[in-house]
């Protein structure tokens, strides 16, 4: 069993969700972490990010409590047998009868596979001139997924591997999943503030970033697609790529990827923060990243 659902208190292995609103209208909060073992890699942000993504929205007090889920969660973990697990957490409002309005039985969805991180080849990317409606929340019907399917196929045909939000008042904002970050000449670090989702692996970044010294200074503002000729790197963050490096964006073909770059000092930061962390919490060592 590597799934289950919480509906009105019960748990309940793989139940029937014909009428659930996650399905019928993608209307759903969700959440994607990474486990070492039973050990939940920054639980406790993405925990909160669930709950503020609810507030309003979906009646906290008819979820299971923290406590419940992590018991849960590591039941799952355990039984699962990974070294790396991902884990997917849904929150939806519940079935309906009329596919509209909510039971008041809102269904938290557990569901846990293998995860590895891996290497990513240096990826093209174009900007779109789209953006997420809420993009400090994580919903089902907007994170990565309307644009993503309509999309996607069109910057495969034009020679990209992915695309990038992208509005005329507040520029690039960040991939359909993961976060952006760029490495100018005179040796800033940069990335968006306003208007995209505030990462857990951004902000494990931009923490490390700080205190390596690597960089002049580090900037969270708004960046305009002129400002990448200023760029020698660029880099995506996100929980499954940890960072990965970009090759170009639109027309723009002169970035640095390799051993040497910032973005790979960054990564290796990364990593080590990563492994400290499952360490100082009683989290076997692996002989891989």
């Amino acid at each position: 069993m590597h799934q289950i659902t919480c509906i009105d208190g019960l748990w309940i292995p793989n139940p029937n969700r014909g009428n659930d609103l996650g399905l019928w209208r993608g209307d759903s909060v969700v959440e994607v972490l990474e486990a070492r073992g039973n050990i939940l890699f920054h639980w406790e942000d993405h925990y909160r990010r669930m709950l503020v993504a609810c507030t309003g929205h979906i009646s906290l007090d008819k979820l299971p409590r923290e406590e419940d889920i992590l018991q849960k969660l590591k039941f799952l973990l355990t039984r699962g047998g990974h070294s790396y697990s991902i884990v997917h957490m849904q929150v939806t409002p519940g079935n309906s009868a009329d596919l509209k309005i909510p039971d008041g039985k809102p269904m938290l969805t557990l569901d846990v596979g293998l995860h590895q991180i891996q290497d990513v080849a240096p990826l093209s990317l174009k900007t779109i001139p789209e953006r997420r409606i809420f993009p400090l929340l994580k919903l089902g019907s907007s994170y990565g997924n309307i644009p993503r399917f309509m999309r996607h196929y069109k910057v495969k045909e034009d020679g990209f591997d992915s695309f990038l939000y992208w509005s005329g008042r507040q520029g690039i904002l960040e991939a359909p999943y993961e976060n952006i970050f760029y490495v100018t000449k005179d040796r800033w670090l940069f990335t968006a503030e306003a208007g995209v989702l505030h990462g857990i692996t951004r902000k494990i970044i931009l923490a490390l970033a700080e205190k390596s010294k690597l960089f002049r200074g580090i900037s969270k503002t708004k960046v305009h697609v002129p400002m990448l000729e200023t760029c020698n790197e660029a880099f995506l963050t996100s929980t499954t790529k940890g960072t990965a490096p970009i090759k170009r964006i639109d027309e723009y073909v002169n970035f640095k990827t390799g051993d040497k770059t910032y973005t790979a000092k960054l990564r290796k930061l990364f990593l080590k923060y990563r492994e400290n962390y499952y360490k100082e919490r009683g989290a076997a060592a692996l002989a891989h990243n």
